[in-house]
């Protein structure tokens, strides 16, 4: 059973995204704060393969080609910023909308 001890702390989108990956774990698992976690749900997106920054290296395998991993590694970093663009607008979005129905 898995207990508040045992729970890694919830991270806002911003905390995230300046959150570095560890590559021993490709795919990491991110507790968000309910509103940032709404804003991603709304738009599908999986802040554990997506949100975090990955280095250059992390995108290396044995016999690529060096401009294919740079591709690889442009891609994810412009992929990356439109996504947490979406996520961070949308819950601007959220928190407007919550703050307008507890003034009503």
């Amino acid at each position: 059973m898995e207990t508040s001890i045992d729970k890694p702390p919830a991270l806002s989108l911003d905390e995230v995204f300046v959150k570095k990956a560890n590559t021993q774990e490709p795919k990491q698992r991110i507790r968000l704060t309910p509103l940032s976690s709404t804003a991603c749900n709304i738009h599908g997106i999986d802040p554990g393969a997506v949100l975090i920054e990955r280095d250059h290296a992390s995108f290396a395998e044995p016999g690529l080609d060096p401009e294919i991993q740079s591709m690889r590694y442009e891609a994810y970093t412009f992929t990356r910023n439109k996504l947490y663009q979406l996520a961070s607008t949308e819950r601007s979005k959220l928190v407007a909308k919550a703050n307008t129905s507890r003034d009503s």
